[in-house]
């Protein structure tokens, strides 16, 4: 399949480079250029591209926005990011807004190119220097989750969630603890709190995990 790539980046020097990079791919058959959010939405309406590489922070509109509205006007379209920022929630939200790739502007010419490959393939790509810093926070998220104490459920509710590992019914549970549906209802939400859960199916792995199907 062949591509056209519109090109949005507010900086004329590093926009040429970058246009003389993409068009050496065998994949491309043409490009455009465009320096601001709302030129580049001018060429979109008159143009069929396929792809748009991006710069997240433009001078002038929103790298965001401008994703947003190409997606929408074709969710068939690709845009690969390209931002100076390190920041782990910008790399976040390129990717919740629909981005398929992110690079940092001082990725190499061979990693935009892979980058472009892979897009072009229906992949996602993400430069080694932002995944690093991704899944160092993800790491340390669960880290800090993972030493957190967890609330010590009650005796009657280690009892419910006990059959309820069991595969037992709410009715039951009821007949075997001589609870109310109402009640076991009760302690099943203040369990869903103290657990961070907030289906009986979460309650369950949670309860497993904490092995309590092993009493």
């Amino acid at each position: 399949m062949r591509h056209r790539v519109l090109l949005v980046d507010d900086q004329p020097v590093y926009r040429e480079g970058l246009k003389a990079l993409i068009q050496t791919h065998p994949a491309v058959t043409g490009t455009a250029e465009a320096a601001s959010g709302a030129a580049a939405l001018a060429e979109l309406q008159g143009g069929d591209f396929t792809v748009l590489v991006v710069d997240f922070q433009l001078a002038e509109g929103s790298g965001v926005d401008l994703i947003a509205c190409a997606l929408s006007q074709d969710y068939t379209r690709k845009v690969v990011v390209l931002s100076t920022s390190k920041a782990v929630e910008d790399v976040k939200l390129a990717i919740r807004k629909g981005a398929s790739a992110y690079l940092p502007k001082g990725a190499s010419s061979r990693d935009l190119l892979q980058a472009l490959d892979d897009v072009f393939e229906g992949r996602a790509y993400l430069h080694s220097e932002s995944a690093r810093l991704l899944f160092g926070q993800m790491r340390e998220e669960a880290l800090l989750n993972a030493m957190q104490p967890v609330p010590e459920a009650t005796a009657q509710e280690k009892e419910i969630a006990v059959l309820m590992c069991k595969g037992k019914t709410l009715q039951e549970i009821g007949q075997v603890l001589y609870m109310s549906t109402a009640t076991i209802k009760a302690h099943m939400r203040s369990l869903y709190q103290k657990w961070g859960v907030n289906t009986r199916k979460k309650l369950i792995l949670k309860a497993r995990e904490l092995h309590l199907n092993e009493l």
